[in-house]
């Protein structure tokens, strides 16, 4: 009779066992606080909601405790470069890079951050490092537009933009910069047909209408030109008047007497 009972004892005891072994497993993982993951999705939470200190100490931490986290070493350069610790944030991102060679990204934001230094020539060699892993990156593109715009490259920015648009038609800054480039080469039908292409996306952008003014201006349609400048009165009173005074000798005084 007493063989049942010992048996039954025993039992309990591994059971009781288990139950202190899984307490003491949960009063570890409570213990041991979030894994580098789950602090670096905490800080990326953080980053879209525009708290680059905190996500940066969040990320410092990450990296310390787990130095090989190619993601969180990215975002820490994105922190700095918000914060405008270019210097720091190349440093960041080269890191990034040394952990994972593919990471198109991180060569991206190497070129923002050297286009923040005043460093153009630097960051077209990013861009295109970019550009290399990822052909499909059309801020990428956009970025080397920029870059070559700021060194007074126009051709070079317009095929830059253009092959932009074709990785992503719906890109408004590409289709506004390559007006401007436009612009600045004189083309003033091929700039009107860029910022009307703007403003069939965004009706509401002034600054496209604005420059829309200056196209029609130049090719003598004062028709267009006027209408247009309703528009942008409309939009934006401020910028209309000092669009106004700027054209006045193409669009002469029809503004003006048209109450405009």
């Amino acid at each position: 009779m007493a063989k049942p009972n010992a048996a039954i004892r025993t039992v309990a005891i591994v059971a009781a066992v288990g139950l202190c072994a899984a307490v003491i497993l949960w009063i570890g993982f409570l213990l041991r606080g979030p894994s580098p993951d789950e602090l670096y999705h905490q800080a990326l939470d953080l980053f879209r909601r525009g708290k680059y200190t905190e996500a940066q100490a969040m990320l410092k931490t990450v990296t310390t405790k787990e130095t090989s986290h190619a993601p969180a070493r990215n975002l820490l350069g994105c922190c700095e470069l918000k914060l405008r610790q270019p210097e720091t944030a190349i440093a960041s991102f080269e890191e990034a890079l040394r952990l994972d060679p593919g990471l198109a990204e991180a060569h991206r934001n190497i070129g923002v951050a050297y286009m923040q230094l005043g460093r153009a020539k630097k960051a077209i060699t990013a861009y295109k490092s970019a550009i290399k892993l990822d052909p499909d990156d059309d801020l990428a593109y956009f970025n080397l537009g920029v870059a070559y715009q700021r060194l007074n490259l126009l051709q070079h920015a317009k095929d830059t933009y253009v092959q932009a648009l074709k990785v992503n038609p719906k890109s408004t800054g590409a289709r506004y910069n390559l007006g401007v480039v436009y612009l600045e080469l004189k083309r003033w039908q091929k700039a009107s047909k860029a910022f009307q292409s703007v403003i069939e996306l965004d009706p509401n952008d002034a600054q496209a209408r604005y420059n829309l003014v200056i196209c029609y201006a130049h090719l003598r349609d004062k028709t267009a030109a006027l209408q247009q400048y309703g528009i942008l009165k409309a939009l934006d009173p401020k910028l209309a008047a000092k669009l106004i005074s700027s054209i006045s000798q193409e669009l002469g005084d029809a503004a003006t007497d048209n109450g405009h």
